[in-house]
């Protein structure tokens, strides 16, 4: 994935804070996401957090006040300085079934509230976020199959140029016997 895709109409979609995409990493059984080209990924196992327990047990989290609920990792916010209030958390499943990810959106704006209490983010944004994160499923394994693809052909390419050199090695024997 491109580390500059834009999840600002996500979060204007929600009407949140902020918003991001957990891709899954198989290997070490990990979700990572970034947030900038200036700012590293953030990596978090399966078993951390309220993201990786929405991709652990595949179900949509919607947190009202997050320091309050027992799954909630609160060193995200110590080393980043940033105060999260509430949190919806939606897998990201293939219609085959396979994870691709988790999408985050953090502290739900309502710009009527001058006291900022927390709010849990209502049952639209719900079903916004089903509906986007079955569209977000649809690109990440066009991505995959599109890379897939690339690597394929790199390989076929190496193979016909290792088969032409051969080939040419064997006929420049058989004209000089």
């Amino acid at each position: 994935f491109n580390k500059d895709v834009d999840l600002k109409s996500g979060s204007t979609l929600i009407e949140c804070d902020r918003i991001s995409f957990f891709l899954v990493d198989q290997q070490n059984n990990e979700l990572y996401t970034f947030i900038s080209k200036n700012v590293p990924e953030i990596r978090i196992s399966f078993s951390s957090g309220l993201v990786g327990y929405c991709a652990t047990h595949r179900e949509m989290l919607n947190v009202k006040n997050c320091h309050n609920d027992f799954r909630f990792n609160k060193d995200v916010d110590l080393k980043s300085g940033y105060k999260t209030v509430s949190c919806l958390c939606m897998p990201v499943i293939s219609e085959q079934g396979e994870l691709c990810g988790v999408i985050q959106c953090l502290n739900k704006l309502d710009f009527n509230d001058v006291k900022k209490i927390p709010k849990e983010f209502p049952p639209e944004d719900v079903h916004t976020l089903q509906a986007f994160s079955t569209q977000v499923a649809h690109a990440v394994l066009k991505v995959r199959n599109y890379g897939r693809e690339l690597i394929e052909k790199h390989n076929l390419n190496e193979t016909v140029e290792y088969l032409k050199e051969k080939l040419s090695v064997a006929d420049s024997d058989k004209h000089s016997k």
